[in-house]
């Protein structure tokens, strides 16, 4: 398992967004259950604030923050810039695939990691016996999982936390529901407009 990154590290790291706009971390979050329970066991989320805030343009937008219990689409949308399977080459280019959701979250034998955590959603790829079908892998760490609305507009409804290890063909893949952390994001952010909202039904799309 990789060791935690030491504040210096992180203060170096540059986040990139639309064409070619830079930005520098001034603090990071996170939750301490995660790393409490050796990092695998759920609460794998952080938030991150820029030392200078973004401006939105026609290019970068904000993401929807979900409601609570948000409906789980079968078919998820995943956004990345990670690898497409083990072997490939790394791209500068960001892509967006889809995964099947697997609400039994179920693993591989290779998979020896937990399945069972109440803030994860599971999904696997449309064709689990075909090398070359659209899955996580190396570099997705953090990825977006969006639900896209008919007009366009997207929510976060949750993050990569892990797959299977080597992204198989067949792995099951982790992800972190934002929609357990609202409360969180709340306190530490001031955007609860989803909490406030007296429709806390997700509508279906």
């Amino acid at each position: 398992m990789n060791q935690l990154k030491t504040f210096k590290q992180i203060e170096d790291i540059i986040v990139s967004f639309g064409d070619d706009c830079n930005r520098k971390i001034k603090t990071v979050v996170l939750d301490s259950e995660f790393m409490i329970k050796g990092c695998r066991n759920g609460h794998d989320f952080a938030i991150i604030e820029l030392e200078t805030p973004i401006e939105f343009n026609a290019n970068v937008r904000p993401i929807c923050l979900p409601y609570l219990n948000h409906y789980i689409p079968e078919t998820m949308t995943i956004v990345s810039f990670g690898l497409k399977n083990f072997f490939s080459k790394s791209s500068p280019l960001m892509r967006e695939f889809k995964m099947k959701h697997d609400p039994m979250c179920e693993k591989p034998d290779s998979d020896k990691m937990p399945t069972d955590m109440p803030d994860f959603i599971c999904a696997k790829a449309f064709d689990p016996t075909d090398y070359s079908s659209p899955r996580v892998c190396h570099g997705d760490s953090g990825a977006s999982l969006i639900q896209r609305s008919p007009d366009g507009r997207n929510t976060l409804v949750g993050e990569v936390s892990f797959g299977t290890p080597g992204c198989p063909a067949n792995e099951l893949v982790r992800f972190t529901k934002v929609d357990r952390y609202l409360n969180q994001i709340c306190d530490l952010t001031g955007l609860c407009y989803t909490l406030n909202s007296i429709d806390t039904k997700l509508r279906s799309v």
